[in-house]
């Protein structure tokens, strides 16, 4: 399996996300990503698992080998100005998606509010029953007719 950033068929899996997202991968928690839907895969299935398994296993340890060129100190300076950006990162990423979310529910008007939403919901699921009693109806009704005949 090769890795490549261009490609001209089409790919059998796709990776999206953010950058920082898909920078987070490589921190380990890439089921909470997953999950999160901050990255997606799509394609292949089993391609993707394997994907999803490479990611698993290859975490390389990237403050070791940055100490390799630039000696201890300075590679463990600089993980911990890479582990203080991501934090600050992920805490302006949740901050600017509340911001945005908040901005499009209640001054745009363009999203609607989480108990419009829960309304919207019950009703659909209401009217989703609703159609399911009436073609049980509607094939009672066609039951007794070819009864009749």
């Amino acid at each position: 399996m090769k890795l490549r950033t261009r490609f001209d068929d089409a790919p059998a899996v796709t990776i999206t996300g953010s950058p920082i997202a898909l920078a987070s991968l490589a921190a380990g928690d890439s089921q909470k990503l997953f999950s999160e839907g901050r990255v997606r895969i799509t394609g292949d299935a089993m391609m993707a698992l394997r994907f999803q398994t490479l990611i698993k296993y290859a975490q390389p340890d990237l403050e070791d080998e940055l100490a390799n060129v630039v000696g201890d100190t300075a590679a463990h300076q600089a993980g911990r100005l890479a582990r203080g950006l991501h934090g600050v990162a992920s805490v302006v990423s949740d901050q600017l998606q509340a911001g945005v979310g908040s901005y499009l529910t209640e001054r745009q008007e363009a999203l609607p509010t989480q108990s419009q939403f829960a309304e919207l919901r019950e009703k659909l699921e209401a009217l989703r029953d609703d159609l399911s009693r009436a073609e049980a109806r509607a094939r009672l009704l066609r039951q007794r007719l070819a009864e009749e005949e």
